[in-house]
């Protein structure tokens, strides 16, 4: 997502296509080369990002897309060949549930896993990893998030207690929150980036029972996020820099202010990461316009896809954002399409 908000590269724009008036949604996908559709605001000022397919355009329709620029929204007409083929819909995806270990704690956290619960499959737990000298047991005890299975270990912040909490069961991801409410701004930073060390030495460390997964950590200080990348290269790292860039977004454009509403909150329309193979075989060359076209039957709206094998080889870990229509590549185990559709 930083990818739309940092003012560099590819951005969310607003544009008239009266050449449309009388196709639908499904067909505006197919309509640009050089830019992704991802919705629409109607005749009313309605924004409705990912509508239904079928949904008709009018000539004062204006569609919400991604580009380089506004005038590289260029209509470059419907490619009927794609829009009129019978794409046999893969099968849905079966979300198993979620197991995510969360280490810190602020107010912070009941805001963000109030927003995971929503989309959590059921069965999922989260488990809070906190040091007693910050956080008050009784509060982690109190905590309920719907059907989401809580559980708290209130430690003193050694070694052995971190391991024990990782290596308890296999986590989907490892969230570090920033202590915020209880330590300074810098302390809880350099505890954060401490805490991103001693895991990544564990994922590394031989017999210990804890298994690599996805790190996500929240740096307070934005001047410290690539400090932060650098002791932990691979982990996605997020900073009150990412608020300051919608702000920033929305102040130079309102209509923002509801596609940004809608995709981030815990209804509607969502960014999401599919595996690739959920559209098209592995090891076959396909086109980009044909991954949209395959996405539409599935009701999702493609914005780019993740090479796997790039993932390490620089900060986009991987991510073709709004690449051409006409871009080829050969899919390959582990790779994904970058879509905003609805949780499967």
């Amino acid at each position: 997502m930083l990818d739309l908000l940092d003012f560099d590269g590819d951005e969310i724009y607003f544009s008239k296509v009266p050449a449309l008036a009388g196709k639908t949604y499904g067909d505006a996908l197919l309509a640009f080369n050089e830019a992704s559709v991802i919705g629409l605001v109607d005749d009313k000022g309605v924004t409705k990002i990912n509508p239904d397919m079928k949904t008709k355009l009018t000539a004062t329709t204006k569609l919400v897309a991604i580009a380089e620029d506004d005038d590289k929204i260029i209509y470059t007409g419907v490619r009927e060949d794609l829009a009129k083929k019978k794409f046999t819909a893969g099968k849905p995806i079966v979300r198993k549930a979620e197991h995510i270990l969360v280490i810190g704690w602020s107010s912070m956290g009941r805001s963000v896993i109030a927003e995971l619960a929503a989309y959590l499959p059921k069965g999922s737990s989260v488990h809070i990893v906190a040091q007693n000298k910050f956080v008050d047991p009784a509060e982690l005890a109190s905590l309920k998030f719907g059907s989401v299975k809580m559980s708290y270990a209130s430690v003193n912040g050694d070694i052995d207690e971190l391991i024990a909490a990782a290596s308890a069961k296999k986590y989907n991801e490892v969230i570090i929150l920033g202590y915020r409410n209880a330590i300074s701004e810098a302390e809880a930073d350099a505890q954060t980036m401490l805490t991103m060390l001693q895991m990544n030495m564990l994922f590394e460390a031989q017999g210990n029972n804890v298994e690599p997964t996805r790190l996500v950590a929240e740096i307070l200080d934005s001047r410290k996020v690539e400090l932060a990348r650098v002791a932990a290269a691979d982990d996605l790292v997020v900073s009150d820099n990412l608020a300051a860039l919608m702000i920033a977004q929305i102040s130079e454009n309102p209509g923002l202010a509801p596609v940004f509403e809608d995709l981030f909150d815990a209804q509607g329309a969502a960014i999401n990461v599919k595996p690739i193979e959920h559209y098209v075989p592995l090891g076959k060359d396909v086109d980009f316009a044909e991954l949209v076209a395959i996405a539409r039957t599935h009701g999702d709206s493609a914005i780019g896809y993740r090479v796997n094998a790039d993932k390490t080889d620089d900060g986009s870990t991987g991510v073709r954002m709004n690449p051409s229509k006409t871009t080829v590549f050969k899919p390959a185990a582990g790779d994904t399409l970058v879509v905003i559709g609805n949780i499967e």
